[in-house]
């Protein structure tokens, strides 16, 4: 079992929402500091290498570095790709190279524009999952909502 943490959620997404205290900082680097944040012990979670396709129904798209899945009721996964994306962005389908039934963190992913599929994304390499609750996952979205706007 691999246990770490890699964003803050309640005091990181709050904190980026502070228009004086986030004026004279880039929006990679209000980013960077939401998501290298480092959460206390109680707040760390269990991570798992692959998800089985029947648990999601939706995936979205925060950003080139990370994704939510969401499943029935309100479980959420978030997974943080191995590295940037570049080109993934927000609007696109992700088309996924799997090896297995699940997907695991080994399986490729590649954004590709809607209509005619022409353009998109780096493949990337998917990292592991974490179970979230949807409050953190909407704290997320919301986190990385504010960084786009500025």
């Amino acid at each position: 079992m691999v246990l770490f943490a890699w964003f803050v959620l309640g005091a990181g997404a709050a904190g980026a929402a502070e228009p004086a205290a986030t004026d004279k900082v880039s929006k990679a680097e209000r980013l960077e500091a939401i998501l290298n944040e480092t959460l206390p012990e109680s707040e760390y979670r269990d991570t798992t290498r692959c998800l089985p396709t029947s648990h999601y129904r939706k995936i979205e798209i925060l950003s080139d570095r990370y994704l939510i899945f969401r499943g029935r009721g309100e479980r959420v996964w978030i997974n943080r790709l191995r590295n940037r994306c570049h080109g993934l962005r927000k609007n696109q389908i992700l088309v996924f190279k799997r090896f297995g039934m699940n997907l695991c963190g080994t399986d490729q992913v590649t954004g590709r524009d809607r209509g005619f599929g022409i353009g998109g994304s780096a493949t990337c390499m998917l990292g592991e999952f974490e179970e979230i609750n949807e409050r953190r996952a909407d704290a997320l979205k919301e986190a990385f909502r504010q960084a786009r706007r500025s």
